[in-house]
């Protein structure tokens, strides 16, 4: 009997010692794919990895992919009862918690990644990360990344070189006012319809087009019914990677540097991810399928933005309120200075 209790006990502490049975477990839910095509599956992916291995299996991370536990709304929601531990959320999901959500669809803002990701990782992507866990109950937001890049033009009846091109032209949006504000100011009509009926409405004529991120129309092979295709890069909206806050505030800091380590490993793995797609495969494929590309001029991409965002600015200080469209303004304001960041990157002479 006592070697079998000095058994059972050696047992237990080889066990206990190895994290295996007794692992606290991280439930991480997310939208899309769960493969290498999407943005928050490497993400998500790259935390799994360096927490599970920084932490010697005291925690396994278990990945909930394609709305597996509810979609975006139903996501958050889990996460403020502590059901989930970590949630990604593009501003879809983002926008049915935070009222400051219309910021970011300030069109033709911003022109490249480079300066999205200067705004998003400086002194402004810190406010709007600590206002989004002041404004969500429950919840914190511990970064803000790509989501599957910019959104570029696409349609059957023209190339669009001009705004005069995009007079007339019918286009897919999300249930989303801004979106047709920025439409119906270039001329274009706006119908709110499901990724699920997308293809088809393209197909059937329903619509003469959409935009979305490049990536995106390929994972959709939106391409099979889609003739133009514009780089116009006229939005880019961030996934906003969301903790519960009682979780996260009774993690070790230890723990917490490991966690905050790995999201921000899995953020720009996922940015990565999508540069070297567009560089070597993202535009091609939709050339090699027939579609015809074309990117705005400069001097084109600017009447684009004087036509639309005064547009879009006016309507979030009538229906959104002086907050909000402060905020805006300080947003506009940052990405001028993330411009000016990245432009002066050989410039070394603040510091001799």
């Amino acid at each position: 009997m006592k070697k079998t209790l000095i058994l059972f006990i050696a047992i237990s502490l080889v066990v206990l010692l190895s994290g295996g049975v007794f692992a606290d477990v991280i439930k991480f839910s997310y939208g899309g794919p769960g493969n290498l095509d999407s943005d928050a599956h490497v993400l998500a992916t790259i935390v799994k990895s360096h927490i599970e291995t920084a932490t010697n299996g005291e925690f396994e991370v278990k990945l909930y992919p394609q709305d597996q536990l509810g979609d975006a709304r139903e996501r958050i929601e889990l996460l403020q009862q502590n059901v989930t531990h970590i949630n990604i959320s593009t501003t879809g999901g983002l926008g049915q918690f935070y009222e400051n959500n219309p910021i970011f669809a300030i069109p033709f803002s911003i022109p490249n990644s480079a300066v999205f990701w200067e705004l998003m990782d400086g002194e402004f992507g810190d406010k709007l990360r600590a206002d989004i866990t002041e404004k969500i109950d429950k919840v914190s937001c511990l970064a803000l990344t790509e989501s599957g890049g910019f959104c570029v033009f696409t349609n059957n009846k023209r190339p669009i070189k001009t705004v005069e091109d995009m007079k007339g032209l019918s286009f897919r949006i999300l249930e989303e006012p801004i979106q047709k504000k920025m439409f119906d100011a270039l001329g274009a009509s706006a119908t709110p319809i499901a990724w699920t009926e997308l293809y088809t409405s393209l197909q059937t004529g329903v619509i003469d087009g959409q935009h979305n991120p490049v990536t995106i129309i390929n994972y959709g092979k939106l391409y099979e019914v889609q003739k133009y295709a514009t780089i116009s890069n006229h939005a880019n909206s961030p996934m906003a990677v969301l903790v519960n806050t009682e979780w996260w505030e009774n993690l070790s800091d230890k723990n917490q540097d490991i966690i905050a380590t790995a999201i921000h490993k899995g953020k720009i793995a996922g940015r990565g991810r999508d540069q070297i797609i567009m560089a070597t495969k993202g535009i091609e494929i939709l050339k090699e399928n027939g579609m015809e590309v074309n990117t705005l001029k400069p001097e084109e991409r600017q009447k684009f933005a004087e036509i639309t965002q005064p547009v879009v600015l006016e309507y979030i200080e009538k229906d959104y309120g002086e907050e909000t469209y402060k905020l805006a303004q300080e947003y506009l304001d940052a990405v001028e200075r993330a411009k000016e960041k990245v432009t002066n990157i050989g410039n070394f002479s603040e510091y001799k």
